[in-house]
């Protein structure tokens, strides 16, 4: 990956967490996920079908929240979180996203967060004062 790999934008603050992210010597300074949030009563369908696309390598990897921490953090849903192992490559990125659309029923507009997002604690209450017009680089 080098530098004329990173996704376009127009914001210079995704530009900058961009190439922080392509600078970290890491396997996972690239990765992200889409997080689905889903109703008690929907989870567990959703679920199999997520890890269904696990087995088949279609999905690089999944968790899913349980009941006991979702009542914990006194949340009303779960959520499915489905990793992608290199935001950059939106290809794939929107591959899975059309994966969660049409094998999983998910037709919510959903919402993908690079990692190198959640660890400089960038949240849907934090992003604005970053300089992000949200918490996600993609949605769709």
């Amino acid at each position: 990956m080098t530098a004329n790999d990173i996704p376009e934008s127009d914001n210079d603050t995704v530009r900058e967490l961009d190439e922080e992210a392509l600078q970290h010597d890491s396997p996972t300074s690239l990765s992200g996920k889409w997080n689905v949030f889903l109703k008690p009563a929907e989870i567990d369908d959703v679920w199999g079908y997520v890890t269904e696309l696990v087995k088949e390598n279609e999905i690089y990897s999944a968790k899913v929240t349980a009941k006991y921490g979702r009542e914990e953090e006194n949340r009303g849903n779960h959520v499915i979180v489905v990793y992608t192992p290199n935001y950059f490559d939106k290809e794939d990125v929107f591959r899975v996203r059309e994966l969660l659309r049409n094998k999983c029923g998910i037709e919510e507009t959903l919402y993908y967060k690079p990692d190198i997002y959640t660890r400089k604690g960038i949240y849907a209450d934090t992003a604005q004062e970053r300089g992000l017009p949200g918490a996600s680089r993609y949605f769709g």
